[in-house]
């Protein structure tokens, strides 16, 4: 193993002692070498002593109201390193080689940043690395910070916005690409997020309120969304076509849909002048 680690891990945790060892465990595994900061977000539990015990250098959110752009920016001002990975503490990287393949893609100099999925905009299972050069939004794809990694010098340049309460990786991957640098999504990079259903459907609702509210006061629109479910529906095995209209009504789907769409309208509001439709609080 390299003596000189090329990547920092920063991991936002909050009263996470029930995934945080599994989240560093899954760190300290890999193939190649890399540095930890844990941001704490005023936790009441053993976060910090479990973070700490994994040799893993803890910061303070700070004394501003939280939001995700402000806590990843306390931790990313610690990095040292050429390339940081931001995860959840909820998360855990399910390939030993996760930091070999975040060196590996680091190696184009026009690369700004790199995400984990599993399909293209329009629907299809990626085979390999997909580049993004501009911002697009479509259902589980793109860049997102529950697992995600940055070039250093790049963040120096663009750092998280703090003025979102959540949804800062799509400014962000607005702002790189507009400058001309590229973002790679990369199935090997994937990691689960279904920690967001795990917490409760009012708390999936004011997150989900919260995301849509960022993407319309950003100003963007949906990608063409019917190709992406056409494809998506179409590779349901045939036994099992039955159970679509079950899929189609699932009530954590339905909850997270309406926080979003709901979200989105206040905040497309919000950016057209209405300072009735201030930010849902995280």
């Amino acid at each position: 193993m390299s003596a000189e680690p090329l990547v920092t891990f920063v991991v936002r945790a909050r009263n996470a002692e029930a995934t945080l060892e599994r989240c560093l465990r899954s760190v300290q595994e890999q193939t190649r070498p890399a540095r930890v900061v844990v941001v704490d977000n005023r936790s009441t539990d053993a976060t910090v002593a479990i973070a700490r015990a994994h040799g893993a250098l803890v910061v303070d959110r700070g004394p501003l109201p939280f939001n995700y752009g402000r806590a990843i920016n306390r931790g990313m001002e610690q990095v040292r390193t050429p390339y940081a990975a931001i995860l959840s503490s909820h998360c855990w990287l399910r390939d030993p080689r996760h930091v070999e393949v975040v060196e590996e893609l680091f190696g184009d100099p026009t690369v700004a940043g790199l995400g984990g999925g599993l399909r293209a905009p329009t629907g299809e299972l990626l085979t390999g690395p997909h580049r993004q050069e501009r911002l697009v939004l479509a259902p589980g794809y793109g860049f997102s910070n529950h697992s995600s990694a940055v070039r250093t010098a790049v963040w120096r340049q663009f750092p998280f916005t703090e003025e979102l309460p959540a949804s800062e990786e799509l400014d962000w991957v607005g702002r790189v690409t507009a400058a001309g640098h590229a973002v790679v999504i990369d199935p090997r990079l994937h990691v689960p997020n279904g920690h967001r259903r795990a917490q409760g459907l009012t708390a999936l609702h004011r997150r989900a309120l919260r995301e849509g509210w960022a993407a319309g006061a950003l100003g963007l629109e949906p990608a063409e969304r019917l190709p992406y479910l056409s494809r998506v529906l179409s590779e349901v095995p045939a036994h099992r076509r039955w159970a679509l209209p079950l899929y189609l009504v699932h009530v954590p789907r339905l909850v997270e849909v309406h926080g979003f769409v709901s979200g989105a309208l206040q905040g497309r509001a919000h950016r057209r002048g209405d300072p009735s439709r201030l930010p849902p609080p995280a």
